[in-house]
Order: C-alpha cells, then structure tokens, then sequence
C-alpha cells in the first residue's frame, strides 16, 4: 500500500501537470489568439495604406484639377452655362411630343422637332467651336505644318457659303488672283480662318448687302480681306471683339444665334502662324477684317526633335551640363546602353546606332528651354518667383531631429510627417559624406530620414577623406529611376531647383516613374561649391581655415562654415562664387519655384526654417504636421509684426531671386546663350 506522503506526492504531481497543461493550453489560446490580432493589424494597416495611397491619388487628380487656369475654366463654365438654354428648348420640345399634345397637329409637330433640330444645331455649333478654340489655343499640340494654298482652302468652302448668302439675300463677290504663294500652316486652322470671318459678315449683313472676300500678295507676305455692308462695330467695343464668348451690343441686337468664339478663333490661329490681323469697322457702314501671313519666313514651323546630339552641343560642350544623370537615367534606349559616361565624368554615345531619336534626353534637362513655358503653365508660375499661398517660420518638434539637422529640420518633420501618416511610401533625399560630399538616397523609415538629415555618425574629416575634385552637389535624379524596383508608387522628393524643374519636366511628359513623386519640397539654392586640388589651396586662403577642421556648409544668407571646434564662419556668397559649380552660374532659379514646398535659412532667426508653401498640396501637408505637432512655428504675439516680418521674409526671397536671376542671365550673355530656364 503506498503512504500518505507517496499519495500526497503523487496528487501534487498530478496536480502540477494539470496547472502546466492548462497553463499550456492558455499560453497556446493566447498565442493563436495573439496571431489572429497580428494578422487582423496587418491586414488594417495594408487596407488603412491602400486607402491612403487612394486618398494621395484623389488628392493628386484634385491637385491637377486646382492648377488648371481659371482663365481655362471660365471658358468650360461659360460654354456649359450657355448649353443649358438649348437643352431645355429641346427637352420642352420632345416633352409635347412624347406626351401626344402634338399629335393631332401636323403642323405643332413639324415647328416642335424643327425647334429641336435648330436648338441641337446650336449647340453642336457651339461645341464645335470650343473644340477649335481649344486646338488652336494651345500651341504646343503636335501639327502637321506644310504649305498650305489658301486659294484651294476657299474654293472648297465657297459653295457652302454661297447657299448662305443667297439665304440671307446677301450678294458674295470673291476678288482672287490665279496664283498665290502658299502659306505654312495647317489645312485645317486655315479653314477655321477663313470660315468664321466669311461666316460672321453674310450673318450680321442684311438683306441687299455685299461681302467680298480678296487674297493677294503684297510685300513679301499673302493678305486676305473679308469686307461687309453690315451692322458695323462701335469703336468702344473693338478692342473687345477677339475675346472668348464676347458679342458686340449690334450683333446681341439683331438677335443672331452665336457663341462670341468666331473670332476669338481666327485671332489664334493668326497668331499661331506668326500673322497679323486687323480691323475696321464704322456702326451701320460695315467691317473690314485682313489678315496678313508672311509666305516663307517668321512662320512657326514644325520643328524637327532635337535629340542627344543637341544636347552635347547646347549644354555638354559649353560647359555648362549638371551632371545631374537626368538624361542617362530616363533615356528611352537607356536599356539598349546608347547613352553612358565619358571618361570625363559627362553624359556621351557609348553607342549612337541605338539611340531612338526621341528628344526625352533633351527636353528634360534642366538647362534646356523648350518646355519651360509648359511647364510654367502647369504648375503655376506666376512672377517673380512663382506660386505663393504664404510665407512663415518653422521648426520641427522632434529633438532627435533638432540635434542633427540646420536651420530647424522643417524638411525632415514634413517628409516624417506624411510617412508616419501613410501620404509617402518613402522619399528620395540626399545625405553627406562629408562636408563637401553628398550622395541621394531613398529613405523608407524615420531612422533613415533623420540620418539624412545630419553627418554620417562618428564622421571624422581627414585629409585622406579629400579627393581630387570636391562638389557638394548630389545627383539625386538618378536614384528617382529605382523607384520602380524598389515597388515605390508614392513617395515625396527633396532637391534643388534644377532637380525639381527636371522631375517637372518628366511629369509634364508622362516619363515613368515620375508619377509616383507625390511631393516635392525644394531648398533656396543659390549655389552648389566645385573645385579641384588647386580650387581647395585657393579656398583655403580665402576662408582662412583648413578644410580639414570644417564640420558642415550652410547655405543661406551666406555661407556658413562651421567648424569642429564649434564657431561658425559667415562668407558672403560674392566671395566664393569663382568656386560655384558652372551649372549654378548660369541657373537663373533661387527658391525652387516649382516645389510644393520650398525652404531655407533666409530671413528667419538660426534654428528656424523660412518656409514657403506653394500649391494646395503643400499647404495640406505644412498645415497637417502642424496640427499634429510635427512642427511649431516661431511665436508672434503682434499679428501687426507677424505681417511685417513675413513680409521681410518675402523680400529677401525676392531680392536673391532677382540677384541670381541677374548673375545668371550675365553669364548666358557671355556664353552666348539667350534667356534662360528660369
């Protein structure tokens, strides 16, 4: 028999495997229950990201919609306004008819549909018209320019018009010779031309009236005039006649369906040309329109691609190439290698056989000019240095950020911002190497982005650390074409304006991935250093310091030196310009007018960050990390100094613009180079 204490020992044993099973069972329900929330959370935050990513590109198709010119859609609004009038006529029309209150009268039938018809007539005329405005508005819709023979235009519309005139008891005289040089235009805008101008004197010519249409040549150039015995135009309302939708009182008067784009058409397409056009005009006398084209020359014609070979000319071989890697990252046959890099460290052919003709290389570096003016027209750009919505000062709150990053960390706690608010996957930024040594980066995580934000840790600026040619530039353009590999869709981008002027450019024309930049935030940039061996013996002298002992370079009012020893020495920009990369000498863009968001140290007290919100986007972005306190702004109690300060701020962006403008501008002059990007 066992004893008490064996039965005790065996109870508590059995005891101890009953707590350790149920203790196991716990562990385990609360393990698979622990798994269950995981994947529960995982799944929230991929859902919750996917509906951010959907909200950033709702916010994009807004943003787009935002930049649309008013003075684009007032026109849309105006059209759509008018439409309304014949719609009802139309639906009042089909609804007697629909409801049989016509059917028993043949005639209330007839005038109901043809009152449809003629309502519908208008509208489409109406359309129709948009459409050609639209065309010709825009100049940089692609064209098939060629001659054009105005005499073989009007013989193919005279039959037309004829039946309008004798409808109208107008008498139409046609005074034409039997050769005529061409033109260079487009058959179609020549037609739009000439149809409006013939159409507008037989509709407001009365009965018994003549309207005589001439072509000739005469010096140097072919002239068309369209004459009338009609109503007239008062002088007051002559300037006004080429304006969108406008209609003389004399014409509101007769009662003439019209829709005051006839001649707000024929003044494009003239323009388009190179023409010129005229008007005279006496109320109740008649009006005289002629046009002038010059037959060969001062014609805008289609002009051919330009392609690398341009690029190497205009930009390459004067020196003045950014070496940016635009052109290399994001050419067409790039995967076909027919561009790479010279022993000289600048784009060049490795093969120019597989090189496709098609111009992206060309058109989205910076130093070229050919899409600025669609580029301005997109984004904005009004002068002097762009969109602004408002101007302020800024820092961030995060200590882990203050204690690395200058001039108050604004950049670091926005793009942290909208990484920690699902509005970024990451962002393409640039992070030292050493004081004069930058490199890009995409930074998916907040650690990534705060150490973009200062020195590399334990950095220590040796001599052996000094190469042979030292820029402070980085080519952060390059790292934009890894985006696709790194599966990026959305992320926000920090770079010079060069650097933004270029993804723009990209994003006008569509070239991937620049549609997953979401937000750009660009720094004041009045120059990046550059110089070799012997420039770093000059430098020295001039700054009085050994290169060795400097810590880090600030740009802003000055250039700031700060030493390792914990004084800072301010040089003004004048004194090391002779050390600015050649690409800043000629750029004629200080405060990245086409970011969302641009900044610098300018204007505001050391510690803050002069911040200037731009577009929608940005003001979305500067006004949610101050909400949820990523960043304060520097206090002001006296909303009178508040003003008065923002608008000190606001003139020193202004007068260093104009100043680098200016600089700029000189040294284009000097390399024979006319205008300039910015």
């Amino acid at each position: 028999m066992y004893s008490n204490s064996s039965l005790l020992l065996v109870a508590v044993i059995a005891l101890g495997l009953l707590l350790a099973g149920g203790l196991l069972v716990l562990f385990l329900s609360a393990r698979t229950k622990l798994r269950r929330q995981d994947r529960e959370l995982a799944a929230a935050r991929k859902e919750l990201q996917e509906r951010s990513v959907a909200l950033a590109e709702a916010e994009r198709e807004m943003d787009r919609l935002r930049m649309i010119p008013k003075a684009e859609l007032l026109p849309m609004l105006k059209l759509a306004h008018e439409q309304r009038s014949p719609l009802a006529a139309i639906q009042n029309a089909l609804d007697t008819l629909l409801q049989g209150y016509a059917a028993d009268d043949p005639e209330l039938h007839s005038e109901m549909l043809g009152m449809a018809r003629d309502r519908a007539r208008l509208m489409l005329e109406r359309v129709n018209d948009f459409l050609r405005l639209g065309s010709v508005r825009h100049a940089e819709i692609e064209r098939k320019v060629q001659p054009v023979q105005l005499l073989d235009v009007l013989r193919r519309l005279l039959s037309e018009k004829r039946v309008q005139a004798r409808w109208r008891a107008v008498d139409l005289h046609v005074d034409v010779p039997d050769s005529l040089s061409p033109v260079r235009a487009t058959t179609g805008d020549m037609e739009h031309l000439l149809s409006n101008l013939i159409n507008n004197a037989i509709k407001y010519t009365g009965p018994g009236g003549r309207v005589t249409v001439s072509l000739r040549e005469q010096d140097g150039s072919v002239v068309g005039f369209v004459e009338d015995t009609g109503i007239g135009i008062s002088p007051e309302e002559l300037p006004k006649i080429f304006d969108e939708f406008y209609r003389a009182e004399s014409a509101r008067q007769m009662q003439a369906n019209g829709t005051g784009l006839g001649l707000a058409i024929v003044k494009r397409v003239v323009d388009l040309y190179g023409g010129q056009l005229d008007v005279e005009s006496e109320p109740g006398k008649g009006s005289k329109f002629t046009f002038v084209f010059p037959k060969e020359t001062s014609v805008k014609e289609e002009e051919r691609t330009k392609t690398f070979l341009d690029l190497r000319e205009e930009v390459i071989r004067k020196g003045i190439c950014a070496r940016c890697s635009a052109c290399l990252s994001f050419c067409s046959a790039g995967r076909f290698n027919a561009l790479g890099l010279g022993e000289d460290g600048f784009p060049c052919y490795a093969d120019e056989s597989k090189c496709l003709r098609c111009g992206i290389c060309y058109l989205i570096c910076p130093l070229t000019r050919d899409l600025g003016a669609e580029v301005r027209r997109r984004f904005g750009w009004r002068p002097p240095i762009g969109m602004v919505q408002t101007i302020t000062s800024a820092r961030a709150t995060d200590d882990a950020i203050l204690s690395v990053a200058p001039d108050g960390g604004v950049v670091t706690a926005l793009l942290l911002y909208m990484l920690e608010n699902y509005l970024i996957q990451g962002a393409v930024v640039s992070r030292e190497t050493t004081a004069f040594g930058r490199e890009p980066l995409i930074a998916t995580s907040r650690q990534e982005l705060i150490s973009a934000a200062g020195p590399p840790p334990g950095r220590s600026f040796h001599t052996e650390e000094m190469q042979e040619v030292y820029d402070t530039y980085s080519p952060v353009i390059s790292a934009v074409k890894e985006l696709e590999s790194k599966d990026l869709s959305h992320v926000g981008f920090v770079g010079t304006p060069c650097q933004v002027s270029t993804v723009r450019k990209m994003q006008c024309l569509g070239v991937a991935p620049a549609h997953a930049i979401g937000y750009t935030i660009g720094p004041f940039c009045m120059e990046n250093l550059s110089f070799d061996a012997p420039g770093r013996n000059k430098l020295e002298d001039r700054l009085q310091v050994d290169l060795e002992v400097i810590d880090r370079l600030g740009f802003g009012e000055d250039l700031a030196v700060s030493l390792r020893d914990g004084t800072t020495i301010h040089v003004p920009f004048a004194e090391v310009d002779e050390f600015a990369r050649p690409t800043c000498q000629v750029c004629t863009e200080f405060a990245n007018d086409f970011a969302d968001i641009a900044v610098g140290g300018l204007g505001s007290p050391d510690g803050y960050t002069t911040t200037l919100i731009r577009t929608e986007k940005g003001s979305r972005v500067y006004n949610g990390a101050l909400h949820q306190g990523y960043i304060e702004e520097r206090p002001c109690a006296d909303p009178a100094e508040l003003r008065s300060e923002r608008t000190k701020m606001m003139a020193k962006v202004v007068a260093f613009a104009q100043r680098k403008r200016e600089r700029g501008e000189a040294q284009l002059r000097v390399l024979g180079i006319e205008g300039g990007e910015g």
